[in-house]
């Protein structure tokens, strides 16, 4: 005779009344402490949101900033005083970016892209504002857009 008594659960076991603690994803950018707790760092626990601050900050740093990848970022610091020498100097930004994120990031399919310079003529500063628009198809994130402000010197 065969006995099923301890093969299984009972419906109104405490184990199903444990909350179930997420996993982060990663530690949110820039690096602060949690409101929750000061011990701890921000962290994202969703996916889909550690992609966007990590395409952020693929767009943001320039080459030869990541210590032990000198390749990764976008190197949009050369822009900044080049404004006058390069031709094309939206569809440059823009292939940079393009080629950083099929390199780093190939999840992320970048849709558009668009350049606003400020005309403003009381700033010492002139600057032009970056507006990406993208997706994250595999996450189902859609309508994503990261805007990057360059001052040009």
């Amino acid at each position: 005779m065969v006995s099923f008594k301890s093969s299984g659960i009972l419906s109104d076991s405490n184990i199903f009344n444990k909350k179930i603690n997420k996993k982060p994803a990663g530690i949110s950018t820039p690096v602060s402490f949690s409101e929750l707790n000061e011990e701890n760092f921000k962290l994202h626990i969703s996916a889909a949101d550690q992609i966007k601050d990590n395409f952020r900050n693929l767009v943001l740093t320039n080459k030869g900033e990541r210590l032990g990848n000198y390749d990764y970022g976008s190197d949009l610091r050369k822009f900044v005083s080049e404004i006058s020498n390069i031709a094309n100097f939206e569809s440059s930004i823009m292939e940079n970016i393009l080629h950083a994120t099929q390199k780093f990031m190939p999840m992320v399919d970048l849709e558009s892209f668009n350049a606003e310079y400020n005309d403003d003529t009381e700033q010492e500063l002139k600057n032009i504002i970056v507006t990406i628009a993208y997706n994250i198809p595999i996450m189902n994130v859609f309508d994503q857009k990261l805007d990057v402000t360059l001052y040009l010197a």
